[in-house]
């Protein structure tokens, strides 16, 4: 008998012997492969959410798979009764709170100047011309989380806030926390960490209702490991004592003058003009990566008299306290416990999250659920409230 499948809600009717891989590709959600199916880029990951009996055993391209994760491209139907259930790593776009844009304390406090600027009908980008034409100039910028990406995309010339999308970091499968992802790519490289990040970005951005070729600068965000893995660096020092990144090794060593890091879109396969600029912000030290510095420059910690703390709590947190006359930081795991991690009704972002909790003294209390339907559970902002 046929077997349905079902991979992110869409569903079909298939027979013994597809691959995971045809029958999410009939379904209109062809995993990402840069090997033809052969199981070689190990990219095409999909997670069994139900109905696992029904499928062929791991092969030894799986090995690295942890938990439910199958290779669609070596995953078979094997049973003849039932259903598969299917999710793929970067699952549509998530909710991300927003009501705190534009307060004083977040707005930008030094002028805008980007890389690329336009001169008449020539783009130029510090100075040389990579474009010519009247469409938009626009930049990016993204941070690169644990355990979610969020990625806004700004008109340079007008400042405006044009496009932006979030969605969960699809390297999930190689654990939850760095330290996991560490491991994993210490132990297999290739760079898999990355090609999947940067697919899963990739498959995100030409969802938005913008010409992404007009984008010609970006810049990355995020702890070490995840900036690092970002822009392919081997982040297997970070999980070692003294847990410093290459970058911060090259400056303590004299061979670099930041830990800074910065490509081009070409290099990375973005889909942007091919000369966009990618920059990542440089470290601060150890596991207090770009975020943190960028949190710092957003409040101007460093220029401010009074004394100011600051968290930014994610699978990875960041503490600040200090102000301009000397600062303080700090890092600590704090595992995925916003986005559903050991929280019995927990989970990220999706629809069905409660993300809204109000106790106005009735008997019952009053919440919103993300998408209006009926709440599966708590995501970080209703767990806060």
């Amino acid at each position: 008998m046929p077997v349905q499948i079902t991979i992110d809600g869409r569903s079909g009717i298939f027979d013994q012997g597809v691959s995971l891989f045809d029958a999410a590709e009939r379904l209109g959600r062809r995993p990402h492969s840069s090997c033809g199916k052969n199981g070689r880029c190990r990219e095409c990951l999909l997670e069994v959410r139900g109905g696992n009996g029904l499928l062929t055993p791991k092969t030894a391209a799986e090995a690295h798979l942890s938990g439910d994760f199958r290779l669609s491209c070596r995953a078979q139907l094997a049973g003849a009764d039932g259903a598969v259930v299917l999710k793929s790593p970067s699952r549509g776009v998530m909710r991300i709170l927003d009501a705190g844009e534009g307060l004083p304390q977040t707005a930008a406090s030094t002028p805008l100047d980007p890389a690329v600027v336009r001169a008449g009908r020539r783009i130029l980008l510090e100075g040389t011309e990579v474009a010519a034409g009247t469409g938009a100039v626009y930049g990016a910028a993204a941070d690169v989380g644990t355990t979610t990406v969020v990625v806004r995309i700004y008109d340079l010339e007008t400042k405006a806030l044009v496009a932006g999308t979030a969605f969960e970091n699809p390297q999930r499968f190689a654990g939850s926390d760095v330290m996991a992802r560490i491991a994993f790519d210490t132990r297999y490289g290739g760079r898999l960490l990355q090609r999947v990040l940067i697919n899963s970005m990739t498959r995100a951005l030409k969802e938005l209702p913008i010409d992404t070729t007009c984008i010609y600068e970006m810049v990355v965000v995020g702890n070490s490991t995840m900036r690092d893995l970002f822009f392919g660096l081997d982040v297997e020092a970070i999980g070692q004592k003294p847990y410093r990144s290459l970058t911060e090794t090259a400056v303590r060593e004299g061979r670099a003058a930041s830990t800074g890091v910065a490509t081009t879109a070409a290099k990375l396969r973005l889909p942007f003009h091919p000369a966009a600029r990618i920059c990542g912000l440089p470290l601060i030290g150890s596991h207090v990566g770009a975020d943190a510095a960028a949190c710092l420059l957003a409040l101007d910690m460093d220029r401010r008299p009074d004394l100011v703390a600051l968290m930014d709590i994610g699978t990875n947190t960041e503490v600040a306290c200090g102000n301009r006359d000397q600062l303080f930081v700090a890092s600590c795991p704090a595992g995925p416990a916003f986005e559903g991690g050991a929280i019995q009704c927990g989970m990220p972002g999706w629809d069905g999250a409660i993300e809204r909790v109000k106790l106005n003294g009735g008997d019952r209390p009053e919440f919103s659920v993300i998408g209006g339907g009926e709440p599966e559970g708590l995501c970080g902002s209703g767990l806060v409230d």
